[in-house]
């Protein structure tokens, strides 16, 4: 069963336990790949999309992490906003 976000329960154990391990979020350069876990955009990137960094934008609010998705589409993520894993090392 899906929550008001669109979450399952075991996605959001999934969430809480790598936010309390600090696995959230990483910094990212161009060419990682991530899993998002959780957008805040009713129209964004479904959660447990994979997808690319394609660039790297400082904003006052911190870095915006442009992503080229598997599904087609690029969308952006911030860490104030939205929860990501890194695929890669």
């Amino acid at each position: 069963m899906k929550n008001k976000f669109g979450l399952t329960q075991s996605l959001i154990n999934e969430i809480s336990e790598r936010t309390s391990k600090m696995e959230v979020n990483h910094v990212l350069r161009a060419d990682d790949r991530v899993r998002l876990l959780y957008m805040d955009d009713p129209m964004g990137i479904p959660a447990n999309s994979e997808g690319t960094v394609v660039g790297i934008q400082k904003t006052p609010w911190g870095e915006q992490y442009m992503v080229k998705w598997d599904n087609g589409r690029t969308l952006d993520i911030m860490a104030d906003a939205d929860v990501w894993i890194k695929l890669n090392d």
